[in-house]
């Protein structure tokens, strides 16, 4: 399989996306007393990081939201908890190029990159983490091989959906990206247990 999703992204680069949006937001968890500036808002540092979804640990790479929501729910350790939470807001001055498109959009199913295709239809891409204080997240290791198959490829991000909430999220592999600029300092959001008003576990579809 690995080297069926490999030849698949490394055929793909032809086909990279361009992204534009006015807006993005980024998310960090109050931890502290202390006053955050833009500057705490951005990418760790190379060796700083822990394993994302799409890095592995001290990798250095931007994740993004589209909605301060959406970003919220990204970075809480258990979304079920309620929590204070930093909004780094973002704007895009520029077109993004060179992005790889993981969105479930069931009007492109084609034949096209059928492993991966078939690996959104069955949820395995995007499986949820629940609580993310865990270390153990074997939920991972198939999407960081993805990312490292998309930047042998030369791609420089990709966009996918989210496994916690509505909307998609943004990685991109340059985190000092010239296209995406911070506006304004962040401001301190609560966040609310809302898991009854958005999740439905009869939609089969939830965690596409």
């Amino acid at each position: 399989m690995g080297r069926k999703i490999h030849k698949e992204i490394k055929n793909s680069a032809d086909k990279s996306i361009k992204v534009n949006r006015t807006s993005w937001s980024r998310a960090r968890l109050v931890s502290h007393s202390g006053v955050f500036g833009q500057s705490d808002m951005t990418a760790p540092g190379v060796g700083l990081s822990s394993g994302g979804r799409f890095h592995h640990q001290g990798q250095s790479v931007l994740y993004l939201a589209e909605t301060d929501e959406l970003a919220m729910f990204e970075t809480l350790d258990n979304p079920d908890v309620p929590s204070l939470v930093w909004i780094q807001k973002y704007t895009q001055n520029s077109e993004l190029t060179g992005i790889l498109d993981l969105r479930h959009d069931w009007d492109n199913f084609g034949h096209d990159n059928e492993v991966i295709q078939a690996l959104l239809a069955s949820r395995n891409i995007f499986e949820k983490v629940i609580d993310r204080s865990n270390k153990w997240r074997p939920q991972y290791f198939l999407t960081t091989f993805i990312a490292d198959c998309a930047r042998q490829a030369g791609f420089s991000g990709i966009i996918y959906s989210s496994s916690r909430f509505h909307g998609s999220n943004l990685v991109l592999f340059n985190p000092n990206e010239t296209a995406i600029d911070a506006f304004e300092n962040p401001k301190v959001y609560i966040h609310e247990n809302k898991k009854n008003s958005i999740e439905n576990h009869d939609d089969l579809t939830r965690n596409f």
